[in-house]
């Protein structure tokens, strides 16, 4: 055996498992055979990442001291752990997009991550001459965390929205709380750092104006109404309120509020930035538009969706009136923009 050989065999098995993450990349949503059930393709798809899990470690055992293996050796444990990720990238293109695409979204960014990760234990094993390292160990152990998070991800569509929700959610309350801990600093921010507790550079600071603090209400307002319209995402998210509903078209309904939902948080953002004193009158204006462009139009999208029912016309109303309120008062308060 030489080390030439033992090279080109790693270079072999990185060829494959790039060509895999490339697959990924390029096709995120392609479906092939479908599983029957949604229990079946978990079943399914745990077990192959269990194999993953078990075949990486046999990988880096492999290369665990001296003698460092033959290739004859390594030929096996390689193979192994390539046909157990072709079965993975496999079961998971049997996913089927009717199950919801917020779904395979995340499932895919969880395989991804477990391919790459096995991708990345080779090429460390590969870049130390197959010497045992500290990088390799760790590497491993990205490949085990990645594979033991696996099967916590959410089962079915609903519950990956409601995750990707929750998410936002957490976003627009840190923006809130954070401008909300400002406005009690006179539009200091709260990271702003020591420097704010020099008494010389302090009284450079500019504050909030009283016309300041009177712009700044209604953009709170605003921001206040984005957090409440997400909470109420969540709750019309829910499987529970869709029983003997088309369980397609309830995913699809799911699917674009998604979708939709993803310009809120940078919306707020850009809103909340622009809080801070010195004010920019017309950046806050064209913000505060944007934001409510995209409020609005989430609202609307609930009203005429299967998410909703007669009985949410009564919070539909009030959010759209919040938001135009908070909106048309800015307009008010700056009637030059």
């Amino acid at each position: 055996m030489t080390e030439a050989e033992l090279v080109s065999v790693f270079h072999s098995h990185l060829k494959i498992t790039d060509a895999l993450v490339e697959d990924l990349k390029e096709n995120p949503t392609t479906c092939s055979a479908e599983c029957d059930t949604l229990d079946f393709f978990w079943t399914k798809i745990c077990l192959a990442v269990q194999n993953v899990s078990k075949e990486a470690t046999c990988l880096c055992m492999a290369f665990s001291g001296p003698p460092i293996a033959t290739v004859q050796e390594c030929q096996p444990v390689l193979h192994k752990l390539e046909s157990v990720a072709v079965m993975l990238v496999s079961v998971f293109y049997s996913l089927s997009n009717k199950n919801g695409l917020t779904l395979k979204k995340q499932v895919h960014s969880a395989v991804s991550d477990i391919i790459k990760s096995i991708h990345s234990l080779a090429q460390t094993i590969l870049s130390h001459n197959f010497n045992i390292s500290k990088e390799q160990l760790q590497k491993t152990g990205n490949v085990w965390e990645c594979c033991d998070e696996f099967p916590k991800q959410p089962r079915d569509n609903t519950s990956a929205v409601v995750k990707a929700i929750t998410q936002c959610q957490s976003l627009v309350s840190d923006a809130l709380q954070e401008i909300e801990e400002a406005e009690k600093e006179n539009g200091i921010a709260s990271d702003s750092g020591d420097c704010w507790n020099d008494p010389d550079l302090n009284d450079d600071v500019p504050g909030w104006t009283d016309h300041d603090r009177d712009i700044l209400g209604p953009s709170l307002g605003l921001v206040k109404a984005a957090l409440a319209c997400v909470k109420k995402c969540a709750g019309v998210a829910t499987k529970s309120q869709h029983d003997g509903d088309d369980e397609c078209q309830v995913a699809n309904a799911q699917d674009e509020l998604n979708e939709r939902l993803q310009g809120v948080s940078p919306a707020v953002d850009e809103l909340v930035s622009c809080l801070y004193p010195p004010l920019s009158e017309s950046v806050i204006v064209q913000n505060a538009k944007d934001l409510s462009t995209v409020l609005v139009d989430i609202v609307e999208f609930l009203r005429n969706s299967p998410l909703t029912t007669e009985t949410d016309g009564t919070w539909i109303n009030f959010l759209i009136k919040a938001i135009h309120h908070n909106k048309d008062k800015l307009y008010q308060l700056i009637p030059g923009d």
